[in-house]
């Protein structure tokens, strides 16, 4: 009877036995499947337009905002406005009218670009932080407008209604409404421009 320790490497068992001597065995690398390479390669990417899950949005909003240092940066531009539309008549008028500039795009209702950027901004449930966005400029706004709002020496001043809960409430409205469109518009664009922020 032959020595299996002395058979050619050719002769030799694939595996070793269970009661035999160990040998090495020759690292092998995975057979490559070209279809599924270019399959992988050419597999369409999730679609832009999705139903929202809002149970699914809700649970992980607060994580979203934990974990998305650039969301701080809608609540600082409206926070911003709202010293700038305060410290309006203090100003020269030169500055008035760049700081009149900065009211009217970035901090006056609606704000729709502020609502964009925290939509391009959003990694997902861009219209909950729309909405939620919408919410925390309402404050400001009824802040500037029941300080400031009546004042004669304020440029930016607007003529507002008596009744401050219908004001707080028509603010409220602005917010959630604007809210709501333009930050979806805004996370619409992000989707469409980038196919990795669709999951």
């Amino acid at each position: 009877m032959s020595d299996p320790s002395q058979e050619p490497p050719g002769n030799q068992p694939s595996g070793p036995p269970s009661d035999g001597p160990q040998w090495n065995q020759p690292a092998y690398p995975a057979p490559v499947r070209m279809w599924d390479q270019v399959k992988d390669a050419h597999e369409p990417p999730p679609p832009v337009l999705v139903a929202p899950d809002v149970a699914k949005d809700l649970l992980a909003l607060p994580s979203t905002l934990l974990r998305t240092p650039g969301l701080a940066i809608p609540p600082l531009v409206f926070v911003v406005g709202l010293i700038v539309f305060m410290l309006l008549p203090a100003l020269s008028a030169g500055l008035q009218d760049i700081a009149a500039y900065y009211v009217q795009f970035f901090f006056a209702p609606p704000a729709l670009f502020v609502f964009l950027l925290a939509g391009l901004l959003a990694p997902r449930s861009g219209y909950l932080i729309g909405m939620a966005l919408g919410l925390f400029a309402a404050v400001l706004w009824s802040v500037a407008l029941l300080t400031l709002g009546t004042s004669t020496s304020n440029p930016a001043a607007e003529p507002i209604s008596t009744d401050n809960v219908a004001l707080l409430l028509n603010l409220v409205a602005i917010g959630l409404i604007y809210g709501l469109i333009f930050a979806s518009i805004g996370r619409f664009l992000r989707r469409l421009v980038d196919p990795k922020s669709r999951s």
